[in-house]
């Protein structure tokens, strides 16, 4: 008995290995012209998206953190301690965004220059 299913288990496992590297193989070289025409752009809207987030965040429009202590409050209904040492230590974090800022920048300049790659390309 111990035998049989062991051995079933093994024939799964096999399966499951043969499934996993053959078949993504399979569908790459199938479709490997789709994956070289979409990765660029992909990746340059990526980019862009990305540094937009970052830019977000350094202009307080997303704060993550601030989201996480109004959710905390509404669900607790009191402050908590985090909440008060972030409020009094928020000046050390308006000196540390300046790398979103400069990130952001950064990435969508990236993003842009990508997409405008892309585009000029492929279609013009």
């Amino acid at each position: 008995m111990g035998g049989a299913a062991s051995f079933a288990k093994l024939v799964q496992r096999v399966i499951l290995v043969l499934m996993l590297t053959i078949v993504p193989i399979i569908f790459i070289k199938q479709f490997w012209a789709l994956f070289v025409f979409l990765f660029p752009l992909a990746l340059a809207v990526l980019l862009l998206i990305s540094g937009i987030v970052l830019i977000f965040f350094y202009f307080k429009l997303l704060d993550l953190r601030r989201i996480y202590f109004k959710l905390q409050r509404y669900f607790t209904e009191k402050e908590s301690i985090e909440e008060y040492m972030f409020d009094r230590y928020k000046s050390d974090k308006d000196r540390e965004s300046k790398h979103f800022l400069f990130m952001g920048i950064l990435a969508m300049m990236i993003g842009g220059y990508l997409l405008f790659r892309f585009i000029f390309r492929n279609f013009a």
